[in-house]
Parts: structure tokens; sequence; C-alpha cells
């Protein structure tokens, strides 16, 4: 995964990745700082045109300081971009999980939300 604060350093990564021979990456949200919803989608757009690769952004709201779920414009963005292939969410609170479930079909969800459906 790519983790940094840092969106130029998380592009330095995906290159890094893109050398190895991976074919796709998963990136996480900027932590540290809090970020806006403009700052956000700037950190992904800017990771997905550094690359042809797919991306799966990560959601991890325990240690991001931001939940992407409750963030409209990034849910949009990432709607509306090929490139960005899929969410994992790895927020604890089950009915955040399924609310976010039902505003975008990228999400990728842990088996057990499967089984409750």
């Amino acid at each position: 995964a790519i983790s940094s604060p840092i969106t130029h350093l998380a592009i330095e990564s995906v290159k890094e990745y893109e050398n190895w021979g991976a074919n796709g990456i998963m990136a996480i949200t900027p932590f540290y700082y809090k970020c806006t919803q403009d700052g956000i989608v700037m950190h992904f757009q800017k990771i997905r045109n550094s690359t042809s690769l797919p991306i799966i952004a990560y959601n991890v709201p325990s240690r991001t300081s931001c939940n992407i779920a409750e963030m409209p414009k990034v849910i949009d963005y990432f709607n509306n971009c090929d490139q960005i292939v899929a969410i994992k969410e790895a927020d604890n609170n089950l009915s955040n999980c399924l609310n976010h479930n039902k505003k975008t079909k990228k999400i990728l969800t842990p088996s057990f939300l499967c089984l409750l459906k």
C-alpha cells in the first residue's frame, strides 16, 4: 500500500512499485494532516496522473483522522474515475460500512458484510 502524508512521496512509491512489476496500487488517504475533501481529491488526482495502474483507495479513519465515507466530494470523484477501481474500507463501525456501501459500488467490504446482505 502507498502510505504517505505527502503526495510527491506517495508518487515516488508508486513509481517504485511500477518498476517492481506491480499490477495495481492501494493508496491510503493522507494521514497526519487533517485534509479537506478538495485536498484528498487532489492527492488522488496526482497519484492517478502519475500512473496507468488501477488504484484501490484505502479508507482507514482510525489512522488518518478522516473518513472518506463522510466526504461526498471524494466519493463522487471516486465514482467518476475509472482508474480508481475500488475502495477498501477499514472502518470498525459496521453501520458506517453499510452506509458507505450504498454510496458507491466500488467498495471492497470484508467478507462478514457480504453475509449480512
